[in-house]
């Protein structure tokens, strides 16, 4: 009796210990790190944190909309500028991101070009808060003003695929006044909307250019 009374406790003790885990008995982490492994990519042109993606593409292009008034030389109603952002991004954690783009950015003023550091905050799985700081290396145009000088951002892009960013540029000097900025805002197309949107761009400056060739 006091024998069968152990058998059926160290029964239920076992029975106790196993159900809980799923798919049956296992060694504790034995098959944790297979699924997590599975889970992961190592990259993948639309952004996405870890666990979906290691690390992944920046792609964004831009539409902004300066709000300062232009002063001097340049001084024209027009305040649109495109942009077109390429680089790439590596996942630290779930909630964080680094990275470096290269970007190039036209206006009325000015083609320029430079590089940026990123970062990316990821708020849930698809939406990130982005900061970048970098300098502008290269002008079309020396009177407008000279490189290298400071950009900066900061903005919000969900899905990787539509963003909205407000972006600072230093654009020369006042005298002793200090530094004169350029301010921004904009959104933008990531990833496979920004290849749409780049490659409609493209075709509708080759129609303009075409149409006005025949004129």
């Amino acid at each position: 009796m006091v024998v069968q009374r152990s058998i059926h406790l160290a029964s239920i003790l076992f029975a106790a210990l196993i159900l809980p885990l799923p798919g049956g008995v296992c060694v504790a982490g034995e098959d944790e790190e297979p699924k997590a492994a599975a889970a992961t990519r190592g990259f993948t042109f639309r952004p996405h944190p870890l666990p979906y993606s290691r690390s992944f593409a920046v792609f964004d292009l831009g539409l902004s909309y300066r709000l300062n008034k232009s002063k001097g030389y340049y001084s024209t109603d027009s305040r649109v500028g495109v942009s077109l952002d390429l680089g790439y991004m590596r996942n630290l954690s779930p909630e964080n991101a680094v990275g470096v783009s290269v970007f190039g950015l036209s206006d009325e003023r000015s083609g320029r070009g430079g590089v940026r550091a990123r970062y990316r905050r990821w708020l849930t799985p698809v939406v990130g808060a982005d900061a970048t700081a970098g300098i502008a290396l290269a002008d079309s145009d020396a009177y407008y003003s000279q490189a290298p000088r400071f950009v900066g951002s900061v903005g919000v892009q969900a899905g990787g695929l539509l963003g909205a960013t407000l972006e600072a540029e230093q654009i020369g000097s006042s005298g002793g006044a200090g530094s004169v900025w350029d301010w921004r805002i904009g959104g933008r197309l990531g990833s496979g909307a920004g290849v749409v949107g780049t490659i409609l761009l493209i075709g509708a400056l080759a129609a303009f250019i075409a149409t006005d060739s025949y004129d």
